[in-house]
């Protein structure tokens, strides 16, 4: 029996090894990725906003768009059907030259809401790059030269970034962290931009920079038009196109406070989990023995016989670096660091919310809209 829970402990710290040396490789690309590059050339950029019941944030974003030193570019909301005070807001800046925007059609069936909106932003956009960002993000005013230049710098077709987000409540503070899961556990973000492969693609929705030729190749977003996780699924599909696209740091110029409070990042997550892994039952069960395995089961092993020194302690230490030299690379707080356990062991209760709701029930409200 002895010998058996030294042989899993050893497992549990290759496996935790693994996870430091991805954290290290994408630590230092997303450094890499931060420096500033001028742009040589200023094509026009089309800034898109969808927006659905936005009236609590949407003025700072549009405030902090409106003011970008970028010499060329238009901003363009559409208010998706809108229930609150949103298009009031909208109302205020429309003397602004740069700024319109349009009220979306219903959402017809067989489409997700935010594709949907996407799709008709994309038929109304003028730019020669077309900028798709999230109405909880401000920028920085150099932040369209900031997305340019990287851009041209890494010579790529598509891209998309890390924003700074922020989390300001302890509960936000033990659920948010859970969205940088996949570039701690098993992705290499450089190969992001060194392969072909579609498997190693990645994005996030608050930052996504195309050329127009990108979207026009692929027939806007048709082909993900049903997909809870679009932003996953167009990065995908930009390299089944034979596009080049990169992954980048941009927290020094775009921020974004995802989530108000503890439920509203636990539902926010449940929603993509199941969804992002393709409702793939294997891969699930893949991910929920990973986590318990190799994360929380070391720790609770270590707890309990902590005065001993047992053999998991170095698998503690070694998975505690790893996840604090990302959160701290990410700005998160302490207690982010430090509180891993709860927010994996919140991860895994999303987990199987996120299953038991998108993949055999009948899916989970949000914004007033179901995600099935």
């Amino acid at each position: 029996m002895r010998q058996g829970v030294w042989s899993l402990l050893d497992g549990t710290l290759v496996v935790n090894l693994f996870f430091l040396t991805i954290t290290l490789i994408n630590v230092i690309f997303l450094r890499l990725t931060a420096r500033k590059k001028e742009p040589s050339s200023y094509p026009m950029v089309s800034v898109l906003i969808p927006a659905r019941n936005e009236a609590h944030r949407i003025r700072p974003c549009l405030v902090s768009l409106l003011s970008q030193d970028y010499p060329n570019y238009e901003v363009i909301v559409l208010n998706d059907n809108s229930t609150d005070e949103t298009e009031d807001i909208l109302q205020e800046f429309l003397s602004h030259p740069r700024f319109r925007y349009l009220n979306g059609q219903p959402l017809p069936e067989g489409w997700k809401g935010k594709p949907y909106a996407s799709q008709q932003l994309y038929e109304a956009a003028k730019g020669d790059l077309l900028l798709f960002t999230d109405a909880d993000t401000v920028h920085a005013k150099d932040s369209l030269r900031f997305l340019v230049g990287q851009m041209e710098r890494w010579n790529v077709d598509f891209l998309s970034a890390f924003a700074l987000h922020e989390a300001k409540s302890p509960g936000e503070k033990l659920i948010l962290p859970a969205v940088y899961m996949m570039t701690i556990l098993f992705l290499p973000l450089p190969l992001v931009y060194l392969t072909s492969w579609p498997f190693f693609s990645f994005a996030i929705g608050q930052i996504l920079l195309f050329k127009r030729k990108v979207l026009k190749t692929m027939g806007g977003f048709e082909k993900v038009r049903d997909h809870p996780v679009e932003d996953l699924a167009l990065s995908s599909l930009v390299k089944k196109h034979g596009f080049r696209s990169i992954f980048i740091d941009a927290k020094e110029v775009v921020r974004c406070r995802m989530y108000d409070n503890f439920a509203h990042g636990f539902f926010g997550i449940a929603r993509v989990i199941y969804p992002a892994i393709s409702k793939n039952l294997f891969l699930f069960l893949a991910l929920v023995f990973g986590i318990t395995s190799a994360i929380l089961w070391p720790f609770v092993h270590t707890l309990k016989h902590f005065f001993a020194f047992p053999p998991s302690l170095f698998s503690v230490i070694v998975f505690l670096t790893a996840w604090g030299i990302f959160m701290r690379n990410r700005k998160q707080s302490w207690l982010s660091v430090l509180g891993y356990p709860v927010i994996f062991l919140n991860l895994l209760f999303a987990a199987f919310y996120s299953l038991g709701k998108t993949g055999f029930g009948k899916g989970i409200l949000w914004k007033e809209r179901l995600v099935k």
